[in-house]
């Protein structure tokens, strides 16, 4: 994973040059993070992980030819520093939140764990990871369901998030009415495809675009494509806790985005 390594470190010089204001994460906040984190275990615990990857042998996975471990593999965000995020931003209860490369959907229940939200989507490459995620939601009437704040629907879904044209994701937002309600898009960018420039590769723009307007779009360690800069305003970054690197100094960057147009 070295070629993974290399990828995490540069993306981090990249965004160290960004000014970010370093977050002071509160007792209040690790409290939460804990228990969410405790929660995700019980959830996890209870997955039928057979079921999960013989699913998941079912399906051909959404990339052509051999996909790169370097974009895909990365560790999990900090739960205390997504709950910070979570509380600065303030997203209103009727937003609908969006992990792009959701990985076994621990974002995504932590979300849902901590604020209400109209509704809560993941979207993932890798079907093994898809289908943990999967098996871990919890039903509707299930006594797993208690633990969620948001009582919200929970759909993942098997995609690309640089080929979105005929996801159901986009299609979606476009039968939204207008004005519609907010969406918090997270995008733990570390590892993703890139431009020359060291943004987000530009085929993000695609699904991005068709969000409503004040959609929040929070990116990881690496800000949107230049070519996203008449449609999205950097609002501000912050600096948090950062799993990736050995040295503790080293932190992740969060880049907060409002959709404008």
């Amino acid at each position: 994973m070295a070629a993974t390594g290399n990828r995490a470190a540069e993306a981090h010089v990249a965004a160290s040059k960004f000014p970010a204001v370093t977050l002071k994460i509160s007792a209040r906040q690790i409290n939460a993070a804990a228990m969410v984190e405790e929660k995700l275990c019980s959830l996890y615990d209870s997955v039928d992980y057979e079921r999960a990857l013989n699913r998941a042998e079912k399906v051909v996975a959404p990339f052509e030819g051999e996909e790169d471990d370097e974009g895909t593999t990365y560790g999990e965000f900090p739960i205390d520093f997504f709950a910070s995020i979570l509380d600065i931003l303030d997203p209103p209860p009727d937003a609908t939140f969006l992990d792009l490369g959701s990985g076994r959907g621990q974002i995504v229940f932590a979300a849902a764990m901590l604020r209400r939200w109209t509704s809560l989507h993941g979207v993932e490459i890798i079907p093994e990871l898809h289908f943990i995620a999967d098996e871990a939601k919890p039903d509707t009437d299930a006594p797993g369901m208690t633990e969620m704040t948001s009582n919200a629907d929970i759909s993942f879904h098997l995609g690309d998030i640089f080929n979105f044209n005929t996801h159901v994701i986009r299609p979606s937002i476009l039968a939204l009415p207008a004005p519609s309600p907010p969406w918090f898009v997270f995008v733990y960018a570390t590892c993703l495809k890139v431009d020359h420039n060291g943004g987000i590769d530009s085929g993000l723009d695609a699904t991005l675009e068709s969000l409503p307007i004040n959609s929040t779009v929070v990116t990881i360690n690496r800000p949107l494509a230049s070519s996203s800069g008449s449609k999205f305003q950097l609002q501000r970054a912050f600096r948090g806790p950062n799993p990736e690197a050995a040295d503790s100094e080293v932190l992740s960057t969060a880049f907060v985005w409002a959709k404008v147009q």
